[in-house]
């Protein structure tokens, strides 16, 4: 009898095949059924054969006829004998079919055990993982629901601002049609504005063929002067002739005595003379004296002999500095000169005898004040004064109150471009000068800006950097033009001292800068010594950057259309933009203030985040300029990355893109070693 069995297949990781006796993959009843009694059935079969055996032995050995005796008993010893070996063969077989057969089933119960336990654990982790997947699936749920929650508010947003664009609209078309009824009033006006600037420009021409002859007359007149005698001392009843080629060229409205017309007040056909003061602007006065004039540079005064009965008689106390809005300053920072209108004397003994007669006006200012700070020198002294002298074309005598060694240095090329004559310092040099007309103080248009509109050449801020170009005999710079040929921006840092408003990050601003093909140069100290390489540095940079401060004035020498970056101070909002932007602006140049955060400064390191200072800078700054100057100009500052590039995109938005540049050539420096340009 033979028994086969199927091989077991069950792979460690794999699904057992299943059928209907086998639901769950695992061997079914039956037939482990088999596999137990296997060695049973061996025992009994071996049994059935020895038993077999021995009937037909001895079925054969009955069928024969033996003697008796021995010989058959000792056969059928061995008979018997071999039947009980061939049992115990056939005993020892089935012991070992039933030992093979009890390990081979304790091997299928103990991999049937090991399957259902990884069988168990394989739902655990399915379960965990189904567990997990639902909380991912519920929280991408929520993140779903507010995603579609902004978009349905996103969408009502639009759909208001579409129609609040769509009322707009509506009034910028009403407007547009009332525009359009005024097109033709423009019109008219554009034309009658175009008829009156071609009178003027005529009338300008017969101003100045008279004042050809009248300078004549003037000349005259002065060398007549000192030969007076009462015989030909003109009578208070006679029209003087005494007056300058500066009143037939001024263009401003004189208020006061002075009329309203660019023509000085007249009698016939020469002037009237005058004592007057112009009080009509807000931060300056103008004193006017026309006639016989002479003044004591000595002792700080001046006295006018008048001959006409109409000409105004007193003292007057000048002080001629743009800055009258500060009284307490001008009290005690600029000296006062006094002024005075007398008759002539009947003993021409008694009038002040000229030491030096000038056919040319005179134009008195001063250099007290806050001159001494570099945004006040030039506020209160070099952009008014290059106003108020340009038009004389250098045939004016320049005389300085409160002047000071230094600021006569500094600027004495700029001095001679606006006077052919030597400059004058009142109270230290000596003499009584006479003059036919004579103006104290200076004309002011705003910070660091010249008003084409008020100057009679139409001059503006680049006409004065081309005086300093021309005095300091620099090259010419070229305008760079938008959209030509591609060129290298070049970038002017401006380099503090340390300790106040430095950019800690300096370096990082040059790199970005470089990494976009910009030249850089960095501007110090050693440049501001020299007035000369200062004008030099500013007039070759494409772009300023710096941080609010007077190293920022020198843009009245930058040229048309380049780029000035003005790093604000926390809480300096509305003096910077007072000091540089507003006068860019009108200058014409591309401006931004960056508006320094908080955070690119180190406050929060010294106060608390809700300090006064940081919370409420009005509330410090309201505790005088001191207070506030203290704590907000004394910050470095750190810029972050993404203040750097909104800087370099604005540069390049207004500039256009950098041709390669040289990179960082280095700092600019002394005349020999300066390397700009």
């Amino acid at each position: 009898m033979e028994h086969r069995r199927s091989p077991l297949k069950l792979p460690l990781h794999s699904k057992r095949a299943t059928g209907p006796e086998d639901p769950e993959g695992v061997e079914s009843p039956r037939k482990r059924l088999r596999f137990d009694f296997d060695g049973w059935n061996a025992q009994q079969t071996v049994s059935k054969m020895g038993s077999s055996i021995k009937e037909k032995v001895s079925e054969k050995l009955e069928g024969l006829h033996w003697p008796g005796g021995w010989h058959a008993k000792l056969l059928l010893i061995i008979l018997g004998l071999l039947s009980w070996e061939i049992t115990k063969a056939a005993l020892g077989m089935s012991s070992g079919m039933l030992a093979l057969g009890a390990l081979r089933e304790g091997t299928l119960f103990s991999t049937h055990g090991r399957l259902s336990a990884e069988l168990d654990m394989m739902r655990i982790r399915a379960g965990n993982r189904s567990d997990a997947h639902r909380g991912v699936f519920s929280e991408e749920k929520k993140q779903l629901l507010k995603v579609i929650v902004g978009l349905e508010a996103q969408k009502e947003r639009l759909e208001r601002e579409s129609r609040e664009a769509s009322v707009r609209a509506s009034a910028f078309q009403g407007a547009y049609e009332k525009e359009k009824e005024k097109s033709a009033a423009a019109k008219e006006l554009e034309d009658e504005v175009k008829r009156r600037a071609h009178e003027l420009q005529q009338t300008r021409a017969e101003i100045e063929t008279r004042r050809q002859e009248l300078d004549q007359k003037i000349a005259d007149f002065n060398a007549s002067a000192n030969d007076f005698t009462e015989a030909d001392t003109p009578s208070e009843t006679e029209p003087s002739r005494a007056s300058t080629s500066e009143a037939l060229s001024e263009t401003e409205a004189t208020a006061g005595a002075l009329g309203n017309s660019p023509h000085l007040p007249k009698q016939g056909l020469v002037f009237a003379e005058v004592f007057a003061v112009d009080e009509s602007q807000v931060k300056e006065d103008i004193w006017r004296m026309i006639g016989d004039v002479r003044f004591d540079v000595t002792n700080a005064a001046a006295v006018m002999y008048a001959r006409q009965p109409a000409t105004a008689r007193g003292v007057k106390i000048a002080r001629p500095h743009p800055l009258k809005t500060e009284p307490v300053m001008l009290e005690s920072r600029v000296s006062p000169i006094r002024l005075e209108s007398t008759s002539v004397p009947a003993n021409r003994a008694e009038m002040a005898q000229c030491t030096q007669r000038f056919n040319v006006p005179g134009l008195v200012f001063s250099t007290g004040g806050y001159n001494g700070n570099n945004f006040h020198t030039f506020i209160e002294g070099v952009v008014p004064l290059f106003i108020t002298a340009r038009h004389y074309g250098g045939e004016v005598v320049l005389m300085i109150s409160d002047s000071h060694d230094w600021w006569v240095a500094k600027f004495k090329a700029y001095l001679q471009g606006l006077s052919n004559y030597p400059i004058l310092r009142i109270g230290q040099d000596d003499g009584i000068l006479c003059f036919a007309d004579v103006t104290l103080g200076l004309r002011y248009h705003g910070n660091l800006h010249v008003d084409p509109e008020r100057m009679s050449d139409r001059s503006d801020i680049f006409d004065l950097a081309r005086l300093f170009t021309e005095a300091y005999q620099l090259p010419v710079p070229t305008e760079r033009i938008p959209g030509g040929t591609p060129q290298p921006i070049r970038v002017g840092i401006v380099d503090r001292r340390p300790g106040s408003r430095v950019i800690v990050n300096q370096a990082e601003v040059e790199t970005s800068a470089i990494a976009r093909g910009m030249t850089v140069q960095v501007i110090g100290d050693e440049v501001f010594q020299s007035l000369r390489e200062t004008v030099r540095a500013f007039q070759w940079a494409d772009v300023i950057i710096g941080v609010h401060g007077a190293g920022l004035t020198h843009m009245v020498f930058m040229r048309p259309g380049t780029v000035l970056v003005q790093l604000v101070p926390f809480a300096v909002d509305w003096a910077s933009d007072s000091a540089f932007g507003e006068p860019a602006r009108k200058n014409g140049l591309h401006y931004l203030g960056y508006k320094v955060t908080v955070e690119e400064t180190g406050l929060l390191k010294k106060y608390a985040p809700d300090d006064p200072v940081v919370t409420n800078p009005k509330e410090v700054w309201e505790r005088g300029w001191s207070a506030g100057g203290d704590i907000y100009l004394r910050e470095d500052v750190t810029l972050a990355s993404e203040g750097i590039m909104e800087i370099l995109d604005f540069v390049e938005r207004n500039l256009g893109s950098s041709a390669s540049g040289s990179g960082l050539v280095g700092k600019c420096s002394g005349p020999d070693k300066f390397n700009c340009i």
